[in-house]
């Protein structure tokens, strides 16, 4: 009988002492799955949403380069496109070497910035994605680490009080003595 009192009583008592935490200490926790969306619609987004400011406003600003870089390389690959179209349309003799060297030389260069804007284009998407996946991936994190912390303030609260137990004879008296 003596037993189940005591575990009755621990039990109650430890309730009351987690409520009591509960209600002094409210933790902000994120939503994985919303810094993912905040990613998705704007790179870094979801890193400043969960405390990864760095993080961030480095993808933000990588991303807007990159895609920056590509938009510039597709209207150089415009330019020279066209210079090449306006060339090959003002030959009259195709057996020209010197025309045709020239006209070569401007397909190259419309070929070579076409594909740097598409390797732009499509690293931009990859940047954009990581941001998607990491900001879900660091909203999982930020919230562990914000579940710790408080697990291990509890941990000292608890720690901080004292127990004593007075078995007399037919009464179990338990004391809780907290330190403030």
């Amino acid at each position: 009988m003596r037993k189940i009192v005591f575990l009755f009583c621990f039990l109650v008592l430890s309730m009351v002492a987690k409520v009591g935490f509960a209600q002094n200490d409210e933790i902000r926790l994120v939503s994985p799955i919303g810094a993912a969306i905040r990613s998705a619609f704007l790179p870094g987004w979801g890193q400043i949403y969960t405390e990864s400011k760095i993080r961030g406003s480095i993808l933000f600003v990588s991303s807007g380069a990159i895609l920056a870089g590509g938009f510039i390389a597709r209207r150089s690959y415009q330019n020279f496109y066209q210079d090449y179209k306006n060339t090959a349309e003002a030959l009259d003799n195709p057996q020209e070497c010197k025309n045709l060297k020239e006209c070569q030389d401007l397909y190259d260069k419309a070929n070579q910035r076409f594909k740097l804007s598409q390797f732009l284009f499509f690293s931009s998407i990859g940047v954009w994605a990581y941001g998607i996946i990491d900001s879900y991936v660091n909203g999982n994190f930020y919230n562990a680490q914000v579940k710790s912390e408080k697990l291990r303030d509890d941990t000292k609260k608890i720690e901080d009080m004292e127990f004593q137990l007075d078995v007399k004879s037919e009464q179990i008296n338990l004391i809780l003595t907290k330190n403030f």
